[in-house]
């Protein structure tokens, strides 16, 4: 097993946190080898699902965390705009709304090639997004709850 896969599992395993980890085929010869993790988990707010993504050629690392918290499509335009100005503000982690309405929180690391990475340092990178995740989605919904145009009854016509 590849060593950051090994640290991502100790430190899963450490906290008693159950996940699924889907390893790399060994017989297949292709660039595209990867090691997955899929992690549910609650957050203070919101309960989560993360899925971190190891890929062996490009040395690099993925966190995304998207919460069950979910936007109708007539609500995505605001959700839009409110991700864009999370993503103004944020340093690391990076915000995305997909076409259905799923908020995604991620972070990529380059790894360098060397296969070393220490727990301490997952657990930082891991929280970022969690948290992201965890404490960005209400404002998020919110916003996107304000800025969706309401629609009017026919007695609204009525009303002065």
């Amino acid at each position: 097993m590849n060593p950051i896969t090994e640290t991502i599992k100790s430190f899963f395993d450490s906290n008693n946190w159950h996940y699924d980890l889907e390893l790399a085929s060994d017989s297949e010869e292709t660039n595209d080898q990867a090691d997955t993790f899929f992690i549910s988990m609650n957050g203070k707010h919101e309960q989560l699902d993360c899925k971190i993504i190891i890929e062996h050629a490009n040395h690099c690392l993925l966190i995304m965390c998207s919460p069950r918290t979910h936007l109708y499509p007539e609500n995505i335009p605001g959700a839009l705009q409110a991700i864009n100005e999370f993503n103004l503000r944020s340093k690391f982690v990076i915000g995305s709304i997909t076409e259905k309405g799923n908020i995604i929180f991620s972070l990529g690391v380059y790894t360098g090639g060397i296969n070393i990475l220490s727990e301490q340092t997952f657990s930082i990178e891991f929280d970022l997004v969690t948290d992201a995740a965890d404490d960005m989605t209400a404002h998020i919904y919110k916003k996107a709850l304000e800025s969706t145009p309401k629609k009017r009854s026919l007695l609204s016509f009525f009303k002065k």
